[in-house]
């Protein structure tokens, strides 16, 4: 009895020696399991951070792009308006300009016209009635 408690006791030993060692390959499986992850996250991570700096600076530079379109556009479309002011502004002037040349002969012809009418009045005589 004596030799089978030995025996039992050195039999426990051994499998609690056994599943130290299952349980130290486990955790060492784990651990480098764990490791490979974090690599791969960090591996992952720099593609992400270089593949999103790359997509940032094309963004950026067809904002660029665009934002130099539009103002090229407004550029353009302001000079067009001024041009076709300025075009406006001659027109009118040149109608304007002939528009007083046509006024000022029937101008003339009504104040001579005028004046004749008001020569012939006597003095003093009114066309219309006094104010009260």
């Amino acid at each position: 009895m004596v030799m089978t408690v030995a025996q039992e006791m050195k039999r426990l030993t051994e499998d609690i020696i056994i599943c130290n060692d299952v349980r130290l390959k486990a955790v060492g499986e784990l651990v480098a399991d764990t490791q490979k992850t974090l690599k791969g996250f960090s591996t992952d991570r720099k593609k992400m951070a270089a593949q999103q700096t790359k997509d940032l600076t094309n963004f950026m530079n067809g904002l660029s792009k665009n934002v130099q379109g539009l103002l090229k556009s407004a550029r353009d479309r302001v000079e067009q308006f001024r041009k076709d002011n300025m075009q406006m502004s001659a027109e009118q002037v040149k109608h304007l300009a002939a528009y007083v040349n046509d006024l000022l002969p029937a101008l003339a012809q009504c104040w001579t016209a005028s004046k004749k009418t008001t020569s012939m009045r006597p003095r003093g005589s009114r066309t219309s009635s006094p104010k009260k």
